[in-house]
């Protein structure tokens, strides 16, 4: 284990890492210096008893979004690639590669678990909720058919004899047993149950296979908008993802180090406003001198508040209140906002 290591002030300078207990800051320290050139630890709770901090120390680190926990105990540091920087030479590769496995780093060097993906699994549900409707479809057809040539042979063989009994009766020859009988109501009436018989056989049929094609047709059509909708969120998620990379640098080189409260800001107010409404909020915050996240956040919640939805809109309304804001100092103007219950003391 190496002897020295090193801390950023990007990271423990943050108000995120200062409004921590005395107790989550010192433990914090103490990882930092115990960890394996990956910034693992495997002994975190010995570490804990050791100087006298508790399971909610830890359970805060992790919390802040400082520390990530896996499923056996063991911990690594999010901001290890920010706090230090090992030559080559002299790192030494961790023992937990399979829990190394299951991180990646950002742009920022910031340890983050990787996103595991439930496409696979929609696919196969999608295919098999397909495949036995197409199996019914053929199953439905199937019997269909055959009953129907089941049920039409005996009945068509039935009408051949009687209309073959019809002519020969009306050609003055019957082969029958009894020559001189003559062709009667009752004859007639099984000719027409023939037809009537084969009438609702053949509309079954048809019905049958209509509601099943429309059942196909259904499938078909869900299946497309099932693709759209598909393409659709992936577009939308890449934009997303390029604004929030804008805003969040220009945060980064204005402001501060992007932190989890301020990421939670800016994704949330993505939803609402276009991206140059976010960096003129930047441009504000730098401008008051209060170079914090919860003035950022303030100036937002203030503008949604007043329904300001386009950049014009904002420009107009911050112009409008710029002469009475600048006679306050940074720190008067904090103390307005919370006294006016904009934004909360801590």
């Amino acid at each position: 284990m190496a002897r020295r290591r090193m801390f950023s002030l990007d990271v423990v300078d943050t108000d995120i890492f200062q409004d921590m207990p005395l107790s989550s800051q010192c433990l914090y320290f103490h990882f930092g210096m115990k960890a394996d050139d990956a910034g693992f630890i495997n002994n975190a709770k010995t570490i804990i008893k050791l100087i006298g901090c508790t399971e909610e120390d830890l359970n805060t680190l992790i919390e802040k979004g400082f520390i990530i926990q896996f499923d056996n105990g063991l911990i690594v540091i999010k901001h290890w690639k920010i706090n230090n920087v090992i030559r080559a030479d002299r790192y030494k590769e961790t023992m937990y590669l399979p829990e190394k496995k299951k991180l990646e780093i950002d742009e920022y060097g910031i340890y983050k678990l990787k996103m595991t993906t439930n496409l696979q699994p929609n696919d196969n549900q999608m295919t098999s909720e397909l495949q036995p409707n197409s199996n019914q479809f053929a199953t439905n057809l199937q019997p269909s058919g055959n009953q129907t040539t089941s049920n039409l042979q005996p009945n068509c063989d039935q009408m051949t004899t009687n209309i073959q009994k019809k002519t020969e009766k009306s050609d003055g020859i019957n082969k029958l047993d009894n020559p001189q009988k003559p062709c009667t109501s009752s004859d007639l009436e099984n000719d027409n149950q023939v037809a009537t018989n084969l009438q609702p056989i053949c509309d079954q049929f048809a019905t049958q296979y209509s509601i099943d094609k429309i059942s196909i047709d259904k499938i078909s059509i869900d299946k497309d908008s099932i693709c759209s909708s598909k393409q659709e969120q992936e577009e939308v998620k890449k934009n997303w993802k390029n604004d929030y990379k804008v805003v969040s640098e220009y945060y980064e080189s204005n402001i501060t180090m992007i932190t989890d409260e301020s990421r939670k800001v800016i994704n949330n107010f993505l939803a609402i406003y276009d991206k140059a409404v976010l960096m003129y909020a930047i441009d504000i915050t730098v401008a008051s001198g209060v170079r914090k996240c919860i003035y950022f956040k303030a100036i937002l919640n203030n503008w949604k508040r007043h329904r300001i939805k386009t950049l014009e809109e904002a420009k107009e309304y911050s112009l409008a209140h710029y002469n009475e804001a600048k006679t306050l100092s940074a720190e008067d103007r904090v103390k307005k906002l919370i006294r006016e219950g904009k934004i909360n003391e801590q």
